[in-house]
């Protein structure tokens, strides 16, 4: 680069203002370049120039088995990963929701399990006690007891 004017500067604001570190560096810079500037010399041309040899080309590749091919790997591995991840949310998953829940293999009803509580001694007992287990899909299952006077 030919650099033969100084760039325009104007403390104006226009440009950039010099100030005395850019007058040393371009004054230190400009006499660390040989003045006149070298011409270009060319290097001489070798008589004897080694001839090029063209490069044997490079053997192929043996065939792989299809099972150890980068490919068949990479195919595997994603089938693993989808497989556990089907296979441990179909292990993981919640319980389903029944429209008829039962108890006692289908001997309760629908919502609840009623049943009579017979006291053991009947002659020393005034009371009579009806209990039952209300299950309700998911919900928590909730004990009933009803106490009555006996009549």
């Amino acid at each position: 680069m030919n650099f033969v004017a100084r760039p325009p500067s104007d403390r104006n604001g226009v440009g950039h203002g010099v100030d005395d570190l850019d007058e040393a560096l371009f004054a230190f810079y400009r006499s660390e370049m040989p003045r006149p500037w070298p011409s270009l010399q060319l290097p001489d041309r070798a008589p004897s120039a080694p001839t090029v040899r063209l490069a044997s080309p490079a053997p192929a590749l043996p065939s792989r088995a299809w099972f150890r091919s980068p490919r068949f790997a990479l195919a595997a591995s994603v089938a693993l990963l989808i497989g556990g991840y089907a296979l441990m949310s179909a292990a993981l998953a919640p319980p389903a929701v029944t429209d008829n829940p039962s108890l006692n293999e289908g001997t309760a009803s629908p919502k609840s399990n009623n049943r009579d509580m017979a006291p053991v001694h009947p002659a020393e007992d005034d009371v009579d006690v009806r209990d039952w287990l209300e299950v309700d899909g998911n919900k928590p299952t909730t004990l009933h007891i009803q106490v009555f006077p006996r009549k």
